[in-house]
């Protein structure tokens, strides 16, 4: 799977396999296209080259309902809480 946005190559050539029925987080850095992933499976943005596959099917959703009926599932998190008037980053 690839994508871009203009020039710079968010996720190139990514590769990974999950076995049915279990459970994943994604860790990584700041820019390491783990938001952009989600966001593919979850039907919120495309891929530019490559295929998502789920159980041997091809997967492309456009929305939230395309995804969980694809079996995919996603917990989002919120960007900021506001607590005693400073914004924090959860």
């Amino acid at each position: 799977m690839n994508k871009w946005f203009g020039r710079p190559h968010s996720s190139r050539g990514l590769h990974s396999g999950v076995l049915p029925g279990t459970e994943h987080g994604l860790v990584g850095e700041i820019g390491a296209s783990k938001t952009t992933l989600m966001n593919i499976l979850y039907g919120f943005q495309r891929a530019d080259r490559g295929r998502v596959l789920m159980s041997g099917r091809v997967i492309a959703p456009t929305c939230r309902a395309d995804a969980i009926a694809a079996g995919t599932g996603m917990i989002l998190h919120t960007s900021c809480w506001w607590r005693r008037g400073r914004r924090s980053t959860t």
